[in-house]
């Protein structure tokens, strides 16, 4: 299982660069997609607490930081590579926390 993991994280490691990119292509819809999950992300609070699980470059993350601009969010993805290039995304954000680990087996405190 281990390996599986490792695998499946080097995978990710070595597309992350193209990713975002490739989402566009291979999505159908893909502005709907994200923005139909941005939409029905509704709260009352100005500025949600947001666990983005899974969270890739940030993808979906950046569309909720649209909607939410004061958001405070916390990406975590097994992908560090992933990760680096969310940090670049939302380099001029200081409300975002990152944490390269496997979400099922992460202990939020």
């Amino acid at each position: 299982m281990m390996n599986d993991k490792f695998d499946i994280k080097q995978q990710f490691n070595n597309i992350s660069s193209k990713y975002d990119e490739q989402r566009k292509k291979l999505i159908p819809c893909f502005e709907d997609l994200y923005g139909t999950a941005t939409a029905l992300a509704v709260t009352k609070n100005d500025s949600p607490t947001v666990l983005d699980l899974g969270a890739g470059t940030g993808l979906l993350s950046s569309f909720i930081l649209q909607k939410y601009p004061k958001s405070k969010l916390t990406l975590i993805d097994l992908s560090e590579g992933m990760l680096e290039i969310a940090k670049t995304r939302f380099s001029v954000h200081s409300n975002i926390k990152y944490f390269a680990s496997d979400y099922t087996q992460f202990e939020y405190s």
